[in-house]
């Protein structure tokens, strides 16, 4: 959960607003995703500002207070579960690794890991393997905006492609 918003964000409601457009854009749900929008945007907000510090542990206490089903999280469980790059935007372990960045030059490298990135005109019809890998991206563009801010520095990156094929609300918000 290097990635997860709900960590890197300062803000809780900000952090589980970004975590909520990054579940809603991977869709786990197919096409119950309308079905969750509203009541999975109040619970992330309701476990980020209780003190949820990944967006898993958000969704837990969201289920606990009742606002989702384990029908609703299952999917996202499930992801979870099975991809390591949806854990990175989607952390499950509150005590993990979080985002940092150091004096000079800060380097994320996958190493050996694979992104499933669709090209540009094939965005509108990207699986869930793809979807994760561009929510992955964006996660370390918005991570490394936040850890960039009060300070002078500089995000590159070589898919910025990506970020850039992102709606433009999202464009001028980073």
């Amino acid at each position: 959960g290097v990635f997860d918003p709900i960590r890197f964000t300062p803000n809780p409601e900000a952090g589980a607003s970004i975590a909520g457009s990054i579940l809603l854009f991977v869709n786990p749900w197919g096409t119950r995703k309308q079905d969750i929008e509203a009541a999975l945007m109040h619970g992330l907000t309701h476990g980020a500002t209780n003190g949820a510090r990944t967006t898993m542990e958000a969704i837990d206490m969201a289920v606990d207070a009742g606002i989702l089903t384990e029908r609703d999280v299952r999917p996202v469980k499930d992801l979870a579960s099975g991809s390591p790059q949806f854990r990175a935007v989607c952390g499950v372990d509150p005590e993990g690794e979080t985002l940092r960045a150091g004096e000079g030059i800060t380097y994320i490298r996958l190493g050996r890991t694979h992104l499933d990135l669709p090209s540009p005109n094939e965005m509108a019809q990207a699986n869930v393997s793809q979807r994760v890998a561009i929510a992955l991206v964006r996660a370390m563009v918005y991570g490394s905006l936040v850890a960039l801010q009060d300070r002078e520095g500089i995000v590159m990156l070589d898919e910025a492609w990506i970020f850039l094929e992102a709606s433009q609300a999202e464009v001028v918000r980073a």
